[in-house]
């Protein structure tokens, strides 16, 4: 039926989004790039991925974007310099969205200072 063919569709729409979200983070995507990848209206993706995925696409790429923030952060690698690596416009930018998706600050990792929440993924 038609019905499934267009869930079918729009299954796939989701998972190049976020395999091309995962893939590009650190760059300025903008839902209407994302929406051409997948040929959607901005605002029919918009409303498919969070079907999908539970996140709207602006909020699951800070997500990955924090995620691997902290991976870096973690390894060692200087606060200011994963800001610019991950796609923030500067370190704090990338302290506020660390915060509220962590739970503390990128510091505060560093110093042993709080235990960070334990997703290891977006949208967990």
């Amino acid at each position: 039926p038609p019905e499934a063919k267009h869930l079918k569709q729009e299954h796939w729409a989701v998972k190049q989004v976020r395999e091309y979200i995962e893939a590009h983070y650190a760059d300025n995507l903008s839902l209407l790039q994302l929406a051409e990848l997948v040929n959607l209206n901005p605002f029919h993706l918009t409303e498919v991925f969070r079907k999908g995925i539970g996140l709207p696409p602006h909020t699951y790429l800070n997500q990955v974007r924090v995620l691997r923030a902290k991976q870096l952060i973690l390894a060692g690698e200087s606060i200011a310099q994963v800001a610019y690596d991950t796609g923030f416009v500067d370190q704090s930018h990338l302290t506020r969205r660390f915060k509220q998706i962590v739970g503390c600050t990128p510091g505060q990792v560093l110093k042993h200072q709080c235990r960070p929440q334990e997703c290891t993924r977006p949208g967990v």
